[in-house]
């Protein structure tokens, strides 16, 4: 039970961090869409797709919605979304590891369950 407190302060650290992240993601995206609107220098992709996989994905996925931008480029969106399902492993391994012990092997024995119960 001693990993609770550090889960709960793991967790509230987390969510500011992808909320700013987030917020940040999205102002690029705008901003690159403005400069590619005006015929300025862009943001460069890789720049996007890394404030994406450090949490910003939200922020960026809500602004490419809003704004139309980097929706048509099919091996930005392929990256884009590895990306995203690499944060949340990420993210999923975290809470994983804070996880007490004791609520870990109940997770692994009722894993284990199900899949003898299907064999």
């Amino acid at each position: 039970m001693e990993l609770l407190p550090i889960k709960n302060e793991l967790n509230g650290w987390l969510g500011w961090a992808c909320l700013t992240v987030s917020l940040l993601a999205f102002a690029m995206y705008w901003a690159d869409k403005k400069a590619a609107l005006r015929n300025e220098r862009r943001i460069p992709e890789l720049r996007l797709l890394l404030v994406g996989v450090l949490g910003g994905w939200p922020g960026a996925l809500l602004a490419q919605q809003l704004f139309r931008h980097k929706t048509k480029k099919t091996s930005f969106r392929v990256v884009f979304w590895l990306t995203v399902i690499l944060n949340v492993a990420i993210v999923a391994s975290l809470e994983f590891v804070s996880m007490p012990t004791t609520a870990r092997s109940t997770a692994a024995n009722n894993h284990q369950e199900r899949q003898e119960s299907h064999q």
